[in-house]
């Protein structure tokens, strides 16, 4: 695994950007936003391939990705594990957040897999995600060796968002059964606090698992929670052990 470690001092002005976008509106209202933050300099293309064009010809290192889910050619899961499992070039622990909406609740879990940053939730007002990228941007940012991703299925993933159906009744048993179990209890999870330890997995409203039971809520992880809890419900409330 490796640690990325970035000085708390951050400054926008010091930054790069890549905007990954493939709605014209969208696509310069981020751009703009970013400029408003003072950006030393923002890019932005339509889709993946186009991304990963961009990303290797550079001649000065991005520092930040943002980038859509639903793109054609290459929609932002496969950019994202591109650049986990390594292009030529391109830094893999770059930060990448990922813009998402109530249509894309399929892919978090991939998004989860794969390191993503944060998540910036469709239409997000310019102060939060301001808030979210200095969060990211002055956070150490633990990564995992290049095949650990490559291992990471995104191809049922479509264009479209589309993930196999899910049951989601495995993930309510699991909760009913540690309400009353010894040793666990259940928290809001504006009130956990990072460091505590999950006494079952934490998952989307569809089923899809975001983590195992036994995973350590570290700040990061938590924050990253918090990003999805305004997507889905289902992860706004956990079980902890005692």
């Amino acid at each position: 695994m490796i640690r990325s470690s970035r000085h708390g001092g951050f400054d926008f002005r010091d930054i790069y950007v890549l905007v990954v976008e493939d709605e014209e509106f969208a696509r310069t209202l981020t751009s703009q936003v970013l400029r408003g933050y003072g950006c030393a300099g923002v890019i932005a293309v339509e889709n993946g391939n186009l991304a990963l064009d961009v990303l290797t010809a550079a001649t000065r290192s991005f520092d930040l990705i943002i980038c859509d889910f639903r793109m054609p050619r290459m929609n932002g899961l496969e950019l994202l594990k591109a650049v986990r499992k390594g292009v030529p070039g391109v830094a893999r622990d770059i930060p990448f957040a990922m813009l998402t909406s109530h249509a894309d609740k399929p892919v978090v879990g991939k998004a989860f897999e794969l390191d993503v940053d944060c998540f910036l939730i469709k239409p997000i007002a310019a102060a939060t995600m301001r808030e979210r990228l200095t969060r990211v941007m002055a956070s150490d940012r633990p990564i995992k060796a290049p095949f650990d991703y490559h291992e990471i299925d995104v191809d049922p993933v479509t264009a479209d968002g589309d993930l196999p159906d899910m049951e989601s009744a495995s993930a309510v048993d699991s909760a009913q059964r540690s309400a009353g179990r010894s040793g666990t209890k259940v928290v809001s999870l504006s009130k956990v606090r990072p460091g505590s330890v999950l006494a079952d997995p934490v998952s989307t409203g569809g089923g899809q698992q975001l983590l195992p039971a036994g995973s350590t809520l570290d700040t990061r992880t938590f924050a990253r929670l918090l990003d999805l809890a305004v997507l889905d419900p289902n992860v706004r409330v956990v079980h902890v052990e005692e």
